[in-house]
């Protein structure tokens, strides 16, 4: 698995999740399933949908030697 979530992807990914958990576990819905499942994506890095339409919001840093593009 290919990291493709940035940093403030991972930021807003964790608080939209967190709310949705709170608001799931507190109307007593559903809706808390879609809190994990962003929760697990900002904690991995990885969204498969971002994988589905080729998207990434890693920032890329050429001159940066600990790339995690697999060229070393």
């Amino acid at each position: 698995m290919k990291s493709n979530v940035g940093k403030i992807d991972k930021i807003i990914r964790t608080i939209i999740g967190l709310s949705l958990i709170i608001i799931g576990v507190i109307f007593d819905n559903f809706i808390w399933i879609f809190g994990i499942l962003l929760l697990f994506s900002a904690y991995y890095s990885f969204c498969l949908l971002y994988k589905f339409f080729n998207i990434t919001t890693l920032k890329n840093n050429k001159s940066d030697n600990n790339c995690n593009c697999g060229c070393k």
